[in-house]
Parts: C-alpha cells; sequence; structure tokens
C-alpha cells in the first residue's frame, strides 16, 4: 500500500505542503548523540520520519527509530517543535514541503542497534559536538545543538 505521502503527491504533484515527522534523541553514557548517516542526502541526522494517517507523533518516532536503528526506544521528554518556513525545502525530483517536527529524547528499551535493510541508514554513530559531520540540513542542525545544549520546551 503506498503510504500517505505518496497519496498525497498524486493530488498535489510538486506543490508546497506541510508535512510532520517526529525524531528521537538518543544520548549514550558519554553523552555523545546518536546519529544517523541518510541515504537520501548522505549526510548526518537525527533517527525520525514522517507522520502517517492514523499515527501519533509518539508512535511514529517508535516506528521510524526502530526501522532506522533497530532499537526499540521509550519517550523521556519533549525536546521540541521546529516549524517554519526557514525549514522548507525541495528535495531533488523537485517536491517542495514546510516540516513541521517533534523532537523527543527517548531512552533506548529494547532491540539491538543495526543497519537495517531498506538504505535508509548508511551509518550509525554517537558523536560528540566537537565530532559533528555535516549535518541533513538546517532543522536537524537546530535540533542536535539544541539537545547538546540539553534544552527542552523549544519552539522555533
Amino acid at each position: 500500500m503506498k503510504n500517505y505521502i505518496d497519496k498525497l503527491r498524486e493530488k498535489v504533484g510538486h506543490q508546497n505542503i506541510i508535512l510532520n515527522f517526529a525524531v528521537g534523541i538518543i544520548f549514550n553514557s558519554e553523552g555523545k548523540i546518536l546519529l544517523q548517516k541518510r541515504g537520501d542526502s548522505q549526510k548526518w541526522g537525527l533517527p525520525g520520519g514522517a507522520v502517517e494517517l492514523d499515527e501519533s507523533f509518539d508512535e511514529t518516532v517508535q516506528r521510524e527509530v526502530f526501522e532506522e536503528t533497530g532499537l526499540k526506544i521509550k519517550i523521556k521528554k519533549l525536546l521540541g517543535v521546529y516549524s517554519g518556513k526557514k525549514y522548507q525545502e525541495i528535495i531533488k525530483n523537485g517536491d517542495m514541503y514546510q516540516p513541521v517536527v517533534t523532537a523527543f529524547y527517548v531512552v533506548i528499551v529494547g532491540g539491538e542497534q543495526k543497519l537495517t535493510d531498506n538504505n535508509e541508514t548508511l551509518s550509525l554513530e554517537y558523536l560528540s559536538r566537537d565530532e559533528l559531520p555535516e549535518i541533513h540540513n538546517k532543522q536537524h542542525e537546530d535540533m542536535i545543538s539544541d539537545a547538546l545544549n540539553n534544552d527542552s520546551g523549544i519552539w522555533k
């Protein structure tokens, strides 16, 4: 079955739309943040993805983190909500969207960290602020920076 975004794109083409996403922020015992090298951009970001119909943000972050990392997680608290024109994107195929991302601090409760077969994740690494590579986009940069500052209750 086609997902919600594919169905929506069949109707609206490449025009700008609002899409909702949820991401998980995972720290290890050394205070390093788990980043995912993404298959789409070859850059690094937080694990997470788009909200599907009939799904809540917390269900999305649990599903997406598992799909992209093999880890089962539980939400600890809200980092924040990131939205607005400044985060607008145009992807390689010409689709435009303005994201609304809800970012959660999460803890691992099971699973096994591993790369999945879907090519969404090329690598997974825990990194410190000084080790950060090129980040996927401005939104991920802001979320990672806020998380490394131990912020919460953010809205941008």
